[in-house]
């Protein structure tokens, strides 16, 4: 897997994950 990729890979996760957690957050309140 060229590094790029997955460079960008683990980005767009990171991301799908912090927006999650925000959703998960704003659902609470």
């Amino acid at each position: 897997m060229p590094k790029r990729y997955h460079a960008k890979f683990t980005f767009t996760v990171t991301v799908t994950e912090v927006r999650y957690e925000i959703g998960k957050a704003d659902s609470h309140s």
